[in-house]
Formats: C-alpha cells, structure tokens, sequence
C-alpha cells in the first residue's frame, strides 16, 4: 500500500493558490518529497484521508491518479497545471513526470492512501535521499 502525504502550506488571503508538498512514505526512508503541488482555495477539498487509484480520465485522455470518497465531490485527480484556475478541487503539479511518479507508487492490486493536511509530525522529510529542513 502506497501512503501519500499532501501538505498545504498556510492559506494566503491574498491569493487563490494554495502551495504546498507532496510526499511519499518509503520503507527505507520514511516521507519522502516528490514535488510542489498548487491548489485552487476556492475549491480545496477537506483535511482528511482518502482511498487513491489510477483511473482512465476521459477529460485528460490518460490514466491519472484518482482521490476517492471526498464528501460531495467526485472526479478529484493528481494532474498537471500551473495556475489556481487549473483545478477545481484537483491537485496540481507542475510537470507530467510527477503525474507518473505518483502513478508508479500506486498498485492496482493493493490500496493506497492520502492524507491531505495543513501540518506534518516532523519538520525533516527526505529529498531523493538528502534530509532536508520543511519551510
């Protein structure tokens, strides 16, 4: 089962983006980063977590990752984009090389998970082996 962990950093009232990390639990290493993601705070779906799949998406004509059991939302996928205005709920990265790293952690034959939220137990996460310090 593949764990994932989306940190939001703090809400602007600035702005509609919402940055923050997006992160993998490996067993020799524990959270490590994948990438930046950008979110729409318009449409931020809830703190919580979710059961995620790799599922074709008829919009992107690809297979995406996909986030279920968000209450009243449906269709909440890890994609490319690099504007708030990208995304009605979905999680955005910048490049389709996260799309597949995310993907390649994900087995149809077991479930995994993500956990979105504003904080993180530790403020050391690993960065393709090197620890690095979370601003």
């Amino acid at each position: 089962m593949a764990k994932f962990k989306l940190i939001r950093h703090p809400i602007s009232e600035t702005s509609d983006a919402v940055k923050g990390h997006l992160m993998v639990c490996l067993p020799k290493f524990g959270w490590v980063f994948i990438c930046n993601t950008l979110e729409n705070k318009q449409y931020l779906i809830p703190e919580g977590k979710y059961p995620v799949s790799t599922t074709f998406s008829p919009k992107f004509k690809r297979n995406l990752p996909l986030l279920s059991n968000v209450k009243n939302r449906s269709g909440i996928r890890v994609h490319r984009g690099t504007k708030p205005e990208h995304s009605r709920g979905c999680i955005l990265v910048n490049d389709r090389l996260y799309e597949d790293i995310v993907m390649d952690f994900i087995s149809d034959d077991s479930a995994s998970e993500m956990e979105v939220t504003q904080s993180c137990e530790s403020n050391v996460f690993h960065h393709y082996g090197k620890e690095r310090q979370e601003s």
